[in-house]
């Protein structure tokens, strides 16, 4: 790097391998799919909160500025981005622009944009429509990460800045939807406020519809009631007709959700209650963390003891 603005990158690299190379030697241990709970969900826990620091920040006048940058955010939010990155661009694309990137720079100092130039030139090379820069400055040149809002009534989709004041913040978000029945995940790229209407977030009554599928994007989704509740339902009846990853995604958002007062608790608690009938360690994990926060919340009140219980019975399992 070029300077300190860019440790997000040496860092962010370093986290996000450390998982991907983890799986190439031992690929049935899954740890690939960890950085969610462990990297992913941590990071957006504090980042929605308007006193963190840009990825790339170029504001740097003393030795306490540079050692402020040694934190979550540069190491999980960085690794957050360039999988999500990785996921947008193809994992393929994403390598050879990579290897690109590392051949030119290996005696010699980079900076970001350096890296997004060399995607850039793969991108082209597969005449994909995507530009890199452009889309990827929003997320490492502004604090934070966004919400986005799917009316399944009306196939509106909108977004804002997710945090307690609602800020005017937009990013570039490439989103990836999955309705029920098709199991077919579409792409797309939302590059504006909103709302904007798009067939594919219109559902039909006995349809449902999930975004960020398998947690690939650094953002939260909310949706209207109606496939809030059809989502429940699914989780109820047949839970494995979601992915694993969207599964624990939709318990984390949902109590952050929560949290900022966009749905109910009520809400949140529920898409927990199908977990009797799930086996899979990042489905608990997600409810362990975001019930221990609640108790947290409630310690001393007249409802923590039989909080606790419930937390109890979670653990046990």
């Amino acid at each position: 790097m070029r300077w300190w603005s860019d440790l997000w990158l040496k860092e962010g690299f370093a986290t996000y391998m450390s998982y991907l190379a983890v799986d190439k030697v031992e690929p049935t241990w899954n740890i690939k799919d960890l950085i969610i709970a462990r990297e992913i969900q941590k990071a957006m826990s504090i980042d929605s909160e308007d006193f963190y620091h840009f990825l790339s920040d170029n504001d740097l006048q003393t030795p306490d500025d540079i050692l402020s940058l040694y934190d979550i955010i540069t190491y999980s939010k960085g690794a957050a981005v360039l999988r999500m990155l990785a996921n947008t661009l193809t994992e393929s694309v994403f390598k050879e622009g990579v290897q690109s990137f590392l051949k030119a720079y290996q005696y010699n100092s980079a900076e970001t944009q350096d890296l997004w130039s060399h995607l850039q030139r793969v991108v082209d090379k597969n005449s994909l429509d995507i530009p890199v820069a452009e889309v990827m400055d929003t997320w490492t040149e502004q604090s934070g990460y966004p919400l986005i809002t799917i009316n399944t009534e009306s196939g509106e989709v909108s977004q804002e800045h997710f945090n307690m004041d609602r800020g005017q913040q937009l990013w570039q978000i490439p989103i990836k939807v999955m309705k029920s029945g098709s199991g077919e995940i579409e792409s797309h790229l939302l590059t504006v406020g909103g709302p904007v209407s798009k067939p594919v977030y219109q559902c039909e009554e006995n349809e449902w519809i999930i975004a960020n599928v398998n947690c690939t994007g650094y953002y939260r989704v909310n949706y209207d009631p109606e496939n809030w509740e059809k989502l429940l339902q699914q989780l109820e009846t047949d839970h494995r007709k979601i992915p694993t990853l969207s599964r624990a995604q939709l318990i984390d958002d949902a109590f952050n959700l929560a949290r900022f007062e966009y749905v109910n608790i009520t809400l949140a608690l529920n898409t927990t209650k199908y977990l009797l009938n799930d086996t899979e360690f990042m489905t608990w994990e997600s409810a362990r963390e975001n019930l221990f926060h609640l108790i947290l919340m409630f310690d001393r009140s007249e409802i923590c003891g039989a909080m606790k219980v419930r937390l109890n019975q979670i653990n046990a399992v």
